[in-house]
């Protein structure tokens, strides 16, 4: 539809036969391009605030963590319930660390 109303609009303002082609080409090619660069914008910007809003609750639990001076080591573990569902339970994270799961390798 784009081409065909800027052919015609381009034949009432009296444009040539021969330059009509090459004139669309390029007009259809400008809007294009700027389209495409509207849509990877608002792509970005929807991407960014997703992001902002999915870590957020996690850099708050860490600045907390940050301000009490604890001398513990600070464990999220809403990231460690979101990633349980994905891994076998053999690969489950635990608070106490890896230990049990370096069994494997110095029995090897």
């Amino acid at each position: 539809p784009l081409p065909s109303h800027i052919w015609q609009m381009l034949q009432r303002m009296g444009i040539r036969e021969e330059a009509l082609e090459q004139s669309v080409n390029a007009e259809v090619a400008e809007n294009l391009d700027f389209c495409c660069t509207v849509i990877e914008m608002h792509a970005i910007e929807k991407a960014i605030g997703s992001i902002d809003e999915a870590i957020q609750n996690s850099c708050m639990l860490r600045r907390k963590h940050a301000e009490s001076r604890s001398t513990a080591q600070f464990v999220d573990t809403t990231v460690i319930q979101g990633q349980l569902p994905n891994l076998p339970e053999a690969l489950h994270p635990s608070l106490a660390g890896v230990r049990s799961q370096y069994r494997v390798y110095e029995e090897f």
